[in-house]
């Protein structure tokens, strides 16, 4: 007999795993329920008064309210959360200086001298982390917070111009590049962006690589033969009713050729 799987059994499992775990939290739902469940089992010789039903009836407003101050609450601390990454998005591609202070202590707990670490790089990636900390990440792999900056240098935005203005020379050559799987592929940049701060060359077929991709780039073979033909002697034509000298000399010389050519 094959050995075959009951898939009412998963789908059992697949119910159980999506249950919820009990909680032990008293929303306002559960609160009128109980209300209301009361309400319907009291005693009719001894009904409930009426200074109690008001405070019960209070006690769930006020509930209600908070309920909804502690969601009107979250989403402000969401949207709040979102300004604060806005802020430095900017940051993004800028290079920081940056001082990490360390406090050290020895074993009896006394203060030591501060470990002081300094140094340079470049932002990569912004990211808001625990408690609205928040995180940049350099692109070296170093990951520092925004009290640990020391100074922004805006000249990189200079020699940002300078490195888009030097690659943009590549538009129209012809490059060999890496895919991910170490091929070789032949194309034409045909422009280039800028993306997270990086230089990237868009090829003809829409792809985006970059420069490390390179390792080969020649002239457009499409460009010499341009070349060539703009290189080329043109013979002026004389438009109809025209008879310039330069014109006359054109065509004595190409008579002239092709006399010599029937001769020979």
């Amino acid at each position: 007999m094959a050995n075959t799987i009951d898939p009412s059994l998963f789908l059992e499992n697949n119910r159980q795993a999506q249950r919820k775990a009990p909680s032990n939290d008293l929303g306002k739902d559960e609160f009128l329920k109980i209300l209301m469940v009361q309400l319907q089992n009291q005693d009719p010789l001894n009904p409930m008064e009426d200074k109690e039903f008001i405070a019960q009836m209070a006690q769930f407003s006020t509930l209600e309210q908070i309920t909804n101050m502690s969601s009107s609450f979250a989403k402000f601390m969401e949207f709040q959360k979102s300004n604060v990454l806005a802020s430095y998005v900017d940051w993004i591609g800028k290079e920081v200086d940056w001082e990490i202070v360390t406090q050290n202590f020895d074993e009896e707990g006394n203060e030591l001298e501060p470990t002081i670490e300094t140094g340079t790089g470049q932002i990569e990636t912004v990211h808001v982390g625990a408690n609205d900390v928040v995180e940049l990440h350099l692109a070296d792999g170093k990951v520092i917070y925004q009290d640990e900056v020391k100074s922004v240098k805006n000249q990189y935005n200079n020699a940002f111009e300078n490195q888009l203005s030097m690659s943009s020379q590549m538009v129209g050559m012809m490059v060999s590049w890496l895919n991910k799987d170490d091929e070789q592929i032949d194309s034409i940049i045909s422009s280039v962006h800028m993306k997270n701060g990086r230089i990237m060359y868009e090829l003809n077929d829409g792809t985006l690589i970059k420069g490390e991709q390179i390792i080969k780039v020649t002239q457009n073979p499409a460009n010499d033969v341009a070349d060539s033909i703009e290189g080329e002697e043109q013979v002026p034509i004389a438009e109809p009713g025209e008879n310039t000298e330069a014109t006359e000399e054109a065509n004595t010389e190409t008579v002239v050729s092709n006399q010599e050519e029937t001769t020979n």
